[in-house]
């Protein structure tokens, strides 16, 4: 048999996977009868070979053959946030606000980027004060106590004794403590889930979609496809995790597809941009747009924000929980030597881009098929907010759009709804034909030319100062990096779009779309909800 098996493998060249572990025992006896063989796979990604110690009721092990890149399983320390005291955290930010508040009256430093990170430095240094750590896995779950992992531990026991001897009294034993676990895991689980539902008769809005989704494992959706591209005119697809967050850095930060259609180098694009930041550092402008940041617009940003940390770890909780009084000082300080200086933290224009399925696709191999959210600094966001607030208030007092309805005041995709079908309405019992087609932009915040946003800003709104010189800064010098599946990609610069997840973004997005109508047939309803448009 071996030398018929030898003949067969140097036949068709064959590759042997096994690495010599025995994949078959009873009792004492051990060896590895079973040989795996393989031909072309490696094309697909790396080859893992490995054997499983479950128990099959059978003295042959059960073989896993991985293709891709191996994740391991590793153990991470974390913060225990469900136990954590924002007593002590706000006592905490109480002593190390005040201290950095004098340090910065003291110094008076002009250097945004040191003050910026100081303050994240300070909250972090306030949390780990007072926070208890925990160890988790990929396998953690939130049910999982002391008494179930005890349980576990038990399980693996008996399992590694009914290995090595499989009679009838271990394999009972192994039945039971299976069963028992089970059932254990079950009751954990139970108890687990009535809690949350309980919890969701006096959580805030904000916070019932979240646990909503918890309790329905959205969040355990399946991983990334194997994603295809083309070679030398052929198709192939990539399995390891490394190209395939090649593959979306490519089509969503890199946007390569998108780079022969965008000429960064408009001579007269960027001498008129240039005028106008000339202007903006002169101080032109009403006081809308140059007054500092006053102590109401910064109380404002308070509960405003996200728990979805960005890249430097703080979540809104931990600027919304410490000691209210100095971080409305802290805050404000470092607002406004940002904003008079019209600069945007380069620590704040970090992005996580998360990948997200888009729902209802075909074809999953694709990169088109995914859309990313930007997620960025908490502190970051509420300066974005402030801005927001002061550039829709020159939006309106131009009589912006008033057929746009994302993202305005007192505008909603409700209202478009019932325009659409009050106008389709009226024609009909006029006796007419109706008719609507709808218009969906391709990646439409991230395919945005920024130096042509810039241009509409101050040449169609008149925004200049201050304000003009923040959103400058807002849009330069951005880098981006892919999390997908645990798995984080390489810092890239992000030159393209208004980044989809931060508070300004949008609001820059249907400014750069506003001008759509009027290269359109006039006689037509025209109306603008984000990135859809839609004739009547």
């Amino acid at each position: 048999m071996g030398n018929k098996l030898e003949e067969i493998i140097l036949k068709y060249s064959l590759l042997i996977h096994n690495d010599g572990v025995s994949t078959y025992n009873s009792g004492n006896s051990s060896s590895a009868p079973d040989v795996t063989l393989s031909t072309g796979i490696l094309k697909y990604g790396k080859f893992h070979w490995s054997v499983i110690y479950d128990d099959l009721r059978s003295p042959h092990d059960p073989i896993l053959i991985e293709i891709g890149t191996r994740i391991k399983s590793e153990r991470k320390v974390v913060i225990n946030w469900r136990d954590f005291v924002w007593q002590l955290y706000e006592e905490s930010t109480s002593k190390h606000l005040s201290s950095l508040c004098e340090k910065w009256i003291t110094v008076n430093s002009d250097d945004v980027e040191l003050i910026a990170s100081e303050l994240s430095d300070c909250i972090k240094l306030s949390v780990d004060a007072v926070a208890t750590k925990k160890v988790i896995s990929d396998h953690s779950r939130p049910w999982i106590n002391s008494v179930i992992s005890e349980q576990l531990k038990l399980l693996r026991n008996t399992k590694r004794k009914c290995r090595l001897r499989k009679s009838p009294a271990n394999v009972a034993l192994l039945c039971k403590v299976q069963k028992d676990t089970v059932e254990i895991i079950r009751k954990a689980k139970e108890e687990w889930w009535l809690s949350e539902c309980q919890s969701l008769i006096h959580a805030p809005e904000k916070q019932k979609w979240k646990i909503i989704d918890r309790l329905t494992n959205q969040s355990q959706a399946s991983g990334l496809q194997p994603i295809k591209r083309i070679e030398n005119g052929e198709t192939v697809y990539v399995f390891g995790d490394d190209d395939i967050i090649h593959e979306l850095q490519n089509h969503h930060i890199c946007k390569n597809e998108y780079c022969s259609n965008y000429d960064h180098s408009d001579s007269h694009l960027l001498s008129l941009i240039a005028n106008f930041t000339q202007s903006a550092k002169a101080g032109f402008g009403s006081s809308i747009m140059n007054a500092e940041i006053t102590d109401t617009e910064v109380t404002r940003t308070f509960s405003k924000g996200s728990d979805t940390p960005g890249p430097d770890g703080i979540s809104s909780s931990l600027i919304d929980k410490a000691d209210r009084e100095l971080m409305h000082l802290c805050l404000k300080f470092l607002w406004n030597k940002a904003w008079m200086q019209g600069c945007f933290p380069k620590l704040w224009k970090q992005e996580n881009r998360v990948v997200i399925p888009k729902p209802g696709k075909d074809d999953y191999n694709e990169c088109s098929s995914y859309r990313t959210i930007s997620i960025t600094p908490c502190i970051g966001k509420c300066f974005e907010y402030i801005t927001s607030q002061r550039l829709a208030s020159v939006l309106y007092s131009h009589n912006f759009d008033p057929y746009q309805f994302a993202y305005l005041r007192n505008r909603s995709c409700t209202q478009a709804a019932m325009l659409v079908v009050e106008k389709i309405q009226q024609s009909l019992i006029r006796g007419n034909k109706a008719g609507a087609i709808f218009f969906d932009f391709s990646d439409a915040f991230g395919s945005v030319n920024r130096n042509r946003l810039l241009y509409k800003i101050a040449n169609d709104f008149g925004i200049t100062g201050k304000l003009f010189l923040h959103i400058q800064s807002f849009l330069n010098d951005r880098s981006a990096r892919i999390k997908m599946c645990g798995i984080t990609g390489d810092w890239i610069d992000s030159v393209f779009g208004t980044s989809a997840g931060t508070s300004l973004g949008p609001l820059l997005f249907i400014v750069h779309i506003h001008d759509i109508p009027k290269c359109i047939f006039p006689s037509l309803l025209m109306m603008l909800f984000l990135f859809q448009l839609i004739l009547i």
